[in-house]
């Protein structure tokens, strides 16, 4: 027992058993096939941000410019998709951007020493303020079918293709962390500084490849989410506020998944369950007949309850 408690992925699985018992029983209509299929797909769309900032917090650091790069992301594809550009290539043109934005926020923490959280907040804002101003109020759309809509869209059996994405990414990402050096060297420059710096580990060449990461994984989400909804309203819904307080949603997930927020720690099956505790948790308030804002407060409850769930077994498992 004591080495399942030890165990991130049972911490959170638990926890998602009981908010699925919760909802389950306020509501019979939870347990359906067309609310599970909402919450695939909203684990799946979020699920491309949190994985790169998963990668950025294990490293020690924190991008809090993923959500702009996501909206960026998915009004440029839309544009120049629009304009005739193939869609293959305009992913390819995206997915430069993307990685040009998180080099440009490793390479300014690691030439100024200013701390990533003001340096990714300062992205963040510079980002937003540029899609206000090219696309202030008017809704924008996808007018164009393309080969990615075959990719991203449509089901296997009852599970969205997005859903399909974001797990075969978080097996990446597993491996990428647990099986390559480049893992360990995330892992080392997360848990302690001088010794990953005595053992050779190149610190800020490792920790801007995280920044590059989380951003291409944002870039990516961005043109799923596009090529999914086909609009973005600058006055309402998801993309109206072009993505403002995703950033701190996958930030959120990534504590109650149980990663170490000082870095050098984190689990990747567990951020998965996390994120499906967090979808089925966002779609089951509905089922209470809340408002959709209040899944802000009760958010931060839930973060706070399960990251005390996690302090909780790591102390029990050391005593």
């Amino acid at each position: 027992m004591r080495d399942l408690l030890r165990s991130p992925e049972f911490r959170i699985a638990l926890a998602a058993i009981a908010i699925f018992s919760i909802f389950g029983l306020k509501s019979s209509s939870f347990f359906t096939e067309r609310i599970w299929r909402g919450i695939l797909i909203a684990a799946g769309d979020l699920g491309f941000l949190i994985l790169g900032e998963t990668l950025v917090i294990t490293a020690g650091e924190i991008d809090l410019s993923v959500a702009s790069t996501w909206a960026l992301s998915a009004y440029v594809f839309l544009t120049i998709a629009n304009a005739g550009v193939d869609p293959m290539l305009a992913m390819i043109l995206v997915l430069l951007l993307g990685f040009l934005i998180g080099y440009a926020n490793g390479f300014c923490k690691a030439r100024t020493g200013i701390p990533s959280f003001l340096v990714t907040l300062a992205t963040m804002w510079i980002i937003r303020g540029v899609v206000f101003v090219i696309n202030p109020t008017s809704y924008s759309y996808l007018k164009v079918e393309t080969v990615l809509n075959q990719i991203l869209l449509g089901y296997i059996g009852m599970v969205p293709a997005v859903f399909i994405w974001f797990i075969a990414l978080t097996a990446i990402f597993t491996v990428l962390l647990t099986r390559t050096r480049f893992g360990s060297h995330v892992l080392a420059v997360g848990g302690n500084l001088t010794v990953a710096r005595n053992i050779g580990v190149r610190i800020e060449r490792t920790k801007t490849l995280c920044f590059i990461l989380s951003s291409l994984m944002a870039a990516l989400g961005g043109i799923a989410m596009i090529v999914e909804y086909k609009v973005m309203n600058p006055n309402s819904g998801m993309a109206a506020t072009f993505g403002a307080g995703l950033e701190f949603e996958a930030i959120a997930v990534c504590m109650m998944s149980g990663i170490s927020p000082t870095g050098g720690r984190a689990s990747f099956p567990a951020v998965f369950i996390a994120t499906i505790a967090y979808a089925s948790f966002k779609s089951g308030l509905i089922l209470f007949g809340l408002p959709g804002y209040w899944y802000l407060p009760f958010t931060g409850i839930m973060t706070f309850i399960l990251v005390g769930l996690h302090l909780v077994g790591k102390k029990k498992t050391s005593s």
